[in-house]
């Protein structure tokens, strides 16, 4: 059975693995996003910069500060198991994990909506107040990141009370809360999918509408400046469809588990962990190699390791030589 090949001392190897080689390739990531960035697409510098922001805030949380494990004590009682770094600090840190994790989950989704927003306008409003005022992006990212966050972490908060006085304790190696969920769960679960639902069409009716636009305007422009152009939108649809795919049915799926009350609800949610993990990885690899600056910039990189694992070996020529005098 699969619960039974996927441990936790598994889940927790794979996770740590994971969202090393995650850190290693936003590392490099972000140096290409901060440098190697060309003026023509200087404006998307902070955009992919933001998204990647979000993802290591969530995977940090995740893979390495509290690692999370969620079981049922009773119909209405959820134990959350959190190892990692979080025991070698306050244990009330572990009430801000669930906070941040829920707040990094909509970072991402707002991340990838402002930067669907901001090309939009640059490519359908080039002369709107947005584009032109760098105080109005600042001004609207802002209220979008920080309200959206604030209410669905909220709603979140709310909708769980602890359970006793002695929920918070340390069982063998891990730390555990148990809390006790109430009606406003149900209005948490149906807010955070709507919004998502909601940004994500959104983005998707922006970027067909970005499409139709650059068909209409590039057919006179340099070869270099609409492959330039493909390879953007490209990587927003990317951007955009990770999310909803990769994150998105994970996260359905453990929904239903929770309100089913399946049987090994820790192995849906080890699952859900994993997926994002991978979700900002594979989101940092298609950014690098769609946009060409940045795949360019990694080039160097390449041929330098080549060419120290060239061996270069000698030829031997055999010489006939003749005994006859």
């Amino acid at each position: 059975m699969f619960a039974d090949f996927y441990t936790y001392q598994l889940h927790t190897v794979v996770m740590v693995i994971s969202a090393s080689l995650f850190f290693i390739v936003s590392i490099f990531g972000s140096y290409a996003f901060l440098f190697k960035t060309p003026a023509a697409i200087k404006s998307y510098r902070f955009r992919f910069l933001y998204i990647n922001s979000a993802y290591q805030l969530n995977i940090f949380f995740l893979g390495f500060f509290g690692r999370l494990e969620f079981k049922f004590k009773t119909l209405v009682i959820l134990c959350a198991e959190l190892s990692g770094l979080v025991q070698l600090v306050d244990r009330r840190m572990a009430y801000v994990e669930l906070a941040v994790i829920i707040y990094g989950l909509v970072s991402i989704v707002n991340a990838v909506f402002l930067t669907t927003l901001h090309r939009y306008f640059l490519i359908c409003h080039p002369q709107s107040l947005y584009t032109s005022s760098p105080r109005w992006q600042i001004f609207t990212g802002s209220v979008v990141s920080l309200c959206s966050g604030a209410v669905i972490v909220s709603i979140e908060i709310l909708s769980f009370t602890l359970h006793d006085e002695d929920s918070q304790a340390m069982r063998g190696d891990v730390l555990v809360i148990c809390f006790e969920y109430n009606r406003l769960f149900a209005l948490f679960v149906v807010t955070a999918v709507t919004y998502f639902s909601i940004l994500v069409s959104l983005c998707y009716i922006l970027i067909l509408r970005i499409v139709w636009k650059l068909r209409a305007t590039l057919t006179i422009a340099s070869k270099k400046t609409m492959e330039m152009q493909r390879a953007l939108t490209i990587t927003l649809l990317v951007s955009v469809t990770l999310p909803a795919t990769v994150g998105g049915i994970p996260v359905l799926v453990c929904v239903y588990a929770f309100f089913n009350r399946l049987e090994h609800l820790e192995v849906f949610f080890r699952l859900l962990f994993l997926a994002s993990t991978w979700l900002g990885l594979l989101n940092i690899f298609a950014t690098i190699l769609l946009v060409e600056p940045y795949r360019n910039a990694l080039l160097p990189c390449l041929r330098a390791k080549k060419n120290l694992s060239t061996v270069v070996m000698p030829k031997f020529y055999t010489v006939q030589i003749n005994d006859n005098k």
